[in-house]
C-alpha cells in the first residue's frame, strides 16, 4: 500500500470506536446496498427521461451499461491477481473495527453487522 493511500485511511480510522452511532451508520452504509446504488440510479434516470436531446443520452446512458459489465469483470479479475490485503486485515494499518462489525466475518469478506 502506497503512503498516500495509508495517510487516507489511517485519517479516516481514527473516528472508530468514538461515537457508537456514527460507527452504526458506517456499518448501516457498507451493508445497504440500496443507499449506495440509489445515486447512480437516479442520475441514470434523470438522463434518460430528461426533455433535452434525449436520443443522444440515452444512446450515452445504454453505452455506459453496455460498458460496466465487462469492466466489473475485469476489475474482479485484478483483485483475484494482484492479491491485496483488504484495509481492515491489513497489518500496517492497524485498523480499529468499528462497532457493530464482527472480527470473525473479516475472513471470509463479508461484513456482517451485529
Amino acid at each position: 500500500m502506497n503512503s498516500f493511500d495509508l495517510s487516507i485511511l489511517s485519517f479516516l480510522n481514527q473516528f472508530a470506536h468514538r461515537s457508537n452511532t456514527f460507527d452504526q451508520a458506517v456499518v448501516l452504509l457498507s451493508d445497504a446496498n440500496l443507499l449506495k446504488g440509489v445515486v447512480i440510479v437516479g442520475l441514470m434516470w434523470w438522463v434518460w427521461f430528461e426533455r433535452q436531446d434525449t436520443q443522444r443520452k440515452r444512446e450515452a446512458v445504454l453505452a455506459a451499461l453496455i460498458v460496466s459489465v465487462p469492466a466489473l469483470v475485469v476489475a474482479k479479475i485484478l483483485t483475484r491477481v494482484m492479491m491485496r490485503p483488504r484495509p481492515l486485515v491489513d497489518e500496517r494499518l492497524q485498523s480499529v473495527l468499528h462497532y457493530g462489525i464482527d472480527k470473525h466475518q473479516l475472513a471470509t469478506g463479508e461484513l456482517v453487522s451485529q
